[in-house]
């Protein structure tokens, strides 16, 4: 029996297949979604996606990641079962470059100055539609707080032929830039009917786009995800965007030295606004590590944690968790978790909006007894109302 493994021999497309795992396609063949063995997402094609040029697989919801191997040995359960299939699924050419070659060119990611400019650009063209405004509006976010965030919509599939082209034609290259592509020699933007969120540094400058999708498409095409990272990831000239961490700020001055991390850019801004401090929106509860470098890089002291009260029975949520309060412990940074009724709300979002003064009552009440800044509000009434059965 062999003792290792050359993976690049090995397609992990094939091996998927074999070991039974349900793959949907996307970008044409380019990715595959399944679900994952680790956290068994319900979700409809998965959160576990497969690239076969690079061989290796991460999951959207828990963070798991791996090659071939490790997907053989998980699923198998013994190191000698997973030899045994990847040894004898040896193939006599390297399927990761022979995905590689017939790729399109892609771009290296612009500077984020650059970014952040043909973004801004971009977005002064782009309207807010009306079904979007009170969409948004029923979030919670007034007018103001709306234009401020830059929220914009997209109607149609890639149709900002004529933004892109007057872009250019106001100096700013496309190259390096996610979501922008070419085709049949004109530069376009990756569009989905839905709206954009921009995803801000500590320095509020757009890193990336995200979209939300209107629910009509997600009814038409339920192997979209409800929200996008604006990648243009396999196409000519094109770039991939990552999952960069957004950093919401509210439009009030908030407390320097403390900033909150939850899951979601959107509910990050609305979450900013009810409680008038910083918040860290991660793109999911798996990329603890990327939420611990944000907050170092602001500097803060305290970083309390409000995610989804689905952590209750999903357990991978939970995990996820605990791995990132004992990371941010490692750094110095205190942190505890702030939980509530579930029947409040599923996350801090919809919490905030039908408990907006009270919740914030509490949330400062949990921060004051972390910090310096007194407690304004009595604890022992709050922690009463969280475990209400009337919420």
């Amino acid at each position: 029996m062999a003792k290792s493994v050359d993976f690049d021999l090995v397609d992990i497309i094939d091996i998927a297949q074999q070991l039974n795992l349900k793959l949907h396609s996307i970008q044409g063949g380019k990715q595959y979604e399944t679900h994952c063995w680790k956290c068994e997402d319900e979700s409809i094609h998965g959160k576990l996606t497969i690239n076969p040029i690079k061989g290796v697989y991460r999951c959207a919801k828990c963070g798991y990641s791996g090659n071939v191997y490790t997907m053989a040995h998980d699923i198998l359960g013994y190191k000698e079962s997973a030899l045994e299939l990847l040894v004898g699924n040896k193939l006599d050419y390297q399927p990761q470059q022979r995905r590689k070659q017939a790729l399109p060119k892609e771009n290296s990611i612009a500077p984020i100055d650059i970014r952040h400019a043909v973004y801004t650009a971009f977005l002064k063209r782009m309207i807010l539609h009306s079904s979007h405004r009170q969409d948004l509006r029923s979030r919670g976010l007034n007018d103001a707080i709306i234009q401020q965030k830059g929220y914009k919509s997209t109607l149609h599939w890639d149709s900002t032929v004529g933004v892109c082209y007057l872009l250019q034609k106001e100096g700013y290259s496309l190259q390096g830039i996610p979501g922008f592509y070419e085709k049949d020699g004109q530069w376009l933007f990756m569009t989905v009917p839905g709206f954009l969120i921009p995803i801000r540094d500590k320095e509020n400058r757009i890193q990336g786009l995200q979209i939300r999708v209107d629910d009509s498409i997600l009814k038409q095409k339920p192997n979209l995800s409800k929200y996008i990272w604006k990648s243009s990831a396999g196409k000519l000239n094109g770039t991939s965007s990552g999952a960069p961490v957004h950093i919401a700020r509210p439009s009030k001055p908030t407390i320097p030295s403390v900033a909150y991390i939850t899951e979601g850019p959107l509910k990050a801004d609305i979450a900013a606004e009810y409680i008038g401090g910083t918040f860290i929106g991660t793109a999911g509860v798996g990329l603890y590590k990327q939420a611990v470098e944000a907050a170092k890089e602001l500097g803060i002291t305290t970083a309390p944690v409000l995610f989804d009260m689905d952590k209750l029975k999903n357990k991978d949520v939970k995990k996820a968790e605990t791995k990132l309060l004992e990371e941010l412990r490692k750094t110095g940074i205190d942190t505890f978790s702030i939980e509530w009724n579930p029947k409040a709300g599923k996350g801090i979002d919809d919490v905030v909006i039908t408990h907006g003064q009270r919740f914030k009552d509490l949330i400062q009440s949990q921060v004051a007894k972390h910090t310096a800044q007194p407690v304004k509000t009595n604890p022992s009434i709050l922690q009463k109302w969280m475990k209400s059965k009337a919420m």
